[in-house]
């Protein structure tokens, strides 16, 4: 049986010549280099670019353009909308702060130094 499939996967072989060694390969198109062929890098020079090209390269540069012009007017537009509550939001807190300091000291220091300043200086015996 084994001899019989190896048989059939000869004959399959032999039919399509792929497998087969010996046999000779189709003719190779002439413009696809081999493996082992050395390609010229400098035989294909860059050419001037066309008058499509440069219409792509003029349209793609005005359409970053209005790209950034974009951002440009979303960030300040972003700025002006949210800027003055954030703004607001930080002085509101930092008065809150300043205040409650504020109190602080009055009371820690400033209360000690009016008393002081206001009673009587007790009689010194001389």
């Amino acid at each position: 049986m084994s001899d019989d499939v190896i048989g059939k996967a000869d004959a399959l072989m032999r039919r399509h010549r792929v497998f087969v060694a010996g046999v000779p390969r189709p003719p190779a198109d002439e413009d696809v280099p081999i493996l082992t062929e050395v390609v010229d890098d400098g035989a294909a020079e860059p050419t001037a670019p066309t008058e499509q090209e440069d219409q792509l390269r003029a349209r793609v540069a005005n359409l970053r353009a209005l790209q950034d012009e974009a951002v440009v007017l979303a960030m300040e537009t972003w700025l002006a909308e949210r800027l003055p509550a954030v703004v607001a939001e930080a002085i509101e807190g930092l008065s809150d702060r300043v205040a409650t300091r504020l109190e602080a000291e009055v009371r820690d220091n400033l209360l000690n130094h009016l008393r002081a300043a206001l009673d009587p200086a007790p009689p010194t015996a001389d």
